[in-house]
């Protein structure tokens, strides 16, 4: 569609806080983790490096991307070839549905989503959407989400804050 995926100049900033802190923050690696999103394998070259991690599911809709991620000489080389790693279980599935149907539960949820630039990528920011998520959440686990738009942080912010409340989370952080 034209937009940027991902740039190799600053990459590393983003995906080392967005794996790590959260998991410093909870004191203790999770063992199942689902991933949606994340398709470039950057956030997953992080999350492999935690031994205590015994699956991640990773749902993503663009099998294109997941395939260059997997080939293509720069991505493996950024990524590692961590989406290689035998923990990692890929579906290529939307990301909305996959949620609302799943029965399974996950220490950590991470959420790698794209602007919500139309209606189907708006559904992924929405109440119900994160309502499912917090349903397959186990009772200490977490979710970790990239807050796009965030141009007006004090409005914006109250924006993302008030949907996950609304929700049913109850410890919000950004």
């Amino acid at each position: 569609n034209g937009d940027f995926q991902l740039t190799s100049n600053y990459e590393e900033y983003y995906h080392e806080y967005f794996a790590h802190v959260p998991i410093a923050a909870s004191g203790a690696a999770p063992k199942r983790v689902l991933v949606m999103g994340a398709g470039d394998g950057l956030l997953f070259r992080e999350l492999v490096k935690y031994k205590e991690i015994e699956k991640i599911v990773h749902v993503d809709l663009d099998r294109k991307l997941v395939e260059l991620a997997r080939s293509h000489p720069v991505l493996t080389a950024m990524n590692e070839n961590a989406l290689e790693d035998p923990r990692i279980e890929t579906y290529f599935a939307d990301a909305y549905n996959y949620i609302r149907h799943s029965t399974e539960t996950f220490d950590a949820i991470y959420l790698d989503f794209p602007y919500a630039r139309d209606y189907n990528l708006s559904r992924l920011f929405s109440r119900e959407f994160f309502h499912f998520a917090r349903a397959r959440l186990t009772r200490d686990g977490f979710l970790v989400m990239d807050a796009p738009g965030l141009e007006q942080v004090d409005i914006d912010w109250k924006i993302y804050s008030n949907t996950l409340l609304a929700a049913g989370f109850e410890h919000i952080h950004p």
